[in-house]
């Protein structure tokens, strides 16, 4: 290509496309235009210049619009910088309450432990009470079981349909000659046990008698010590303990007479029945000598009614013709009476 050439493209270029602004697709199309050859420029090529240009036009304009955008989105980034740090918070918040609620899942598992734990060991406690209480029935039970025991033994014994160890070793000897040596042995052995048992018996009731006597027989001494008044038979007071140890209440009687401590009981009885006697005695003469000394005091008193009021003495001129008379002769015989004297 000449340098005509290149002028005459030249002018051909628009003004409004400057150097820095032309792209390829733009020097194809000039080329061929110069060389005479038809150029058909594609879409892409149409395309990128137009949105080339708009985003160039674009770029060079700032309008205040767009700086005020600018300026809000400058003004929120801190914002939606601290919503961020919200929303960490936040998911910490929730992070950490889901890590607490295992713990309290934990805590309330320890605290249903603790309960069973407790719950089982008042259940131990009821149970280790409630066989406490059976064993104590159990002894109970025994106990009367072994009383009842004892009552039927001494029905047994006490029964008349019983035989004696006179009429065992009589049975023996005739089972002894029947040949029944094993019955003969058994009623003699049955025969000895009684033997022994009543014997026994003897001397238990004998040796409870001694001990009674001899209790009895103390307290008796003690009780004549301590009041000399029982030493005389006649005494009223041992009168009174003798009434009381055969009282005919069946209760009392038995009571003072079954105690080895009975005659002590009857002498306190006797002394506190004397103590309420007398006390009712003195009480009696205390109202007694009470109405005498209030009868006396109104036999001595002097009421205004009582009482006898001195007469008035009349004046000459209120008596009579009699009574003058008689006042003058009174008069003149004292009038007398005083001259003698005077004489003398």
């Amino acid at each position: 290509m000449n340098e005509e050439a290149i002028k005459e493209v030249t002018p051909a270029v628009e003004p409004s496309i400057s150097p820095e602004n032309i792209t390829e697709e733009q020097i194809r199309a000039m080329a061929a235009e110069a060389d005479g050859i038809p150029f058909k420029a594609s879409s892409k090529a149409n395309i990128e210049p137009e949105v080339a240009a708009q985003d160039s036009q674009d770029a060079s304009k700032t309008t205040p619009e767009a700086k005020e955008e600018s300026k809000d989105s400058d003004e929120s980034a801190p914002k939606a910088e601290e919503k961020a740090e919200v929303k960490t918070e936040e998911r910490k918040a929730s992070d950490d309450s889901e890590a607490k609620e295992p713990k309290a899942e934990e805590k309330s598992k320890v605290e249903d432990s603790k309960k069973e734990t407790k719950r089982a060991k008042e259940e131990a406690r009821l149970s280790e009470s409630w066989k406490k209480l059976e064993a104590e029935k159990a002894q109970v039970r025994a106990r009367q079981a072994e009383l009842e025991k004892k009552i039927e033994e001494l029905e047994a014994k006490n029964d008349p349909t019983s035989p004696s160890p006179d009429a065992l070793r009589k049975y023996a000897r005739e089972w002894e000659n029947e040949g029944r040596d094993d019955l003969a042995k058994a009623a003699r052995q049955q025969a000895d046990l009684l033997e022994q048992k009543a014997k026994s018996q003897a001397e238990k009731e004998e040796r409870q008698k001694r001990e009674f006597t001899e209790q009895w027989s103390s307290s008796v001494r003690r009780m004549i010590e301590e009041n000399p008044e029982l030493k005389d038979e006649e005494s009223p007071f041992a009168k009174r303990v003798v009434s009381l140890l055969k009282s005919e209440d069946a209760e009392l009687r038995k009571l003072l007479n079954t105690s080895p401590n009975g005659f002590a009981y009857a002498t306190q009885i006797a002394r506190m029945q004397e103590a309420a006697e007398a006390s009712e005695a003195l009480r009696k003469e205390v109202e007694t000598l009470r109405k005498e000394n209030t009868e006396f005091r109104k036999k001595t008193s002097l009421s205004a009614s009582s009482t006898a009021k001195a007469p008035k003495r009349k004046s000459f001129e209120e008596m009579s013709w009699q009574e003058q008379e008689e006042f003058l002769r009174r008069n003149a015989s004292d009038a007398d009476k005083l001259g003698v004297l005077i004489g003398d």
